[in-house]
């Protein structure tokens, strides 16, 4: 006689998933580190969990939830990122403000809000900083070394 042994459900599998996610999200924006590769690797890694989530969820409003709130800590953890005040000779780019503005407005609750305050917060801001070189007061991760991969992302996020 073999006893026979439970899976446990998505939804109990996904809510374990949001503690692992909530766990990384507050190591990386919890304490300074001033290391943004850590905290891109932490970012990358509250995504493979929300891509994990996603395979394995099924139609329950408990799976759904447990998917809408990855979404909602990958965009908050983001915005919270650009917000940083990295040390001076962090290299901003595409792999790094690129990918923090993709998962910040992919995910962003509303959308449009969040393009509008992108675009009269930071890139409006920019020609008013110090020589047209930034960074920009509220996103100190927008630059002139930056502006591109900002301007990019948001005109992309407007089509």
């Amino acid at each position: 006689y073999q006893e026979s042994i439970r899976r446990p459900s998505s939804a109990h599998i996904n809510n374990l998933l949001v503690y692992v996610a909530d766990n990384v999200s507050e190591i990386i924006t919890g304490a300074y580190t001033g290391d943004l590769e850590f905290a891109m690797d932490g970012v990358l890694t509250i995504q493979s969990i929300f891509e994990c989530s996603k395979r394995i969820s099924d139609d329950s409003s408990d799976a759904k939830a447990a998917t809408t709130s990855f979404g909602k800590k990958l965009s908050d953890v983001s915005h919270k990122l650009l917000k940083e005040h990295w040390p001076e000779e962090t290299k901003m780019n595409k792999s790094n403000v690129g990918k923090l503005l993709t998962l910040f407005l992919e995910h962003s609750t509303d959308r449009m809000s969040s393009l509008t305050s992108l675009v009269n917060d930071v890139l409006l801001e920019l020609p008013h900083t110090e020589k047209c070189k930034g960074p920009v007061e509220n996103y100190p991760t927008c630059s002139s070394s930056s502006f591109g991969s900002y301007y990019t992302v948001v005109i992309s996020y407007l089509w």
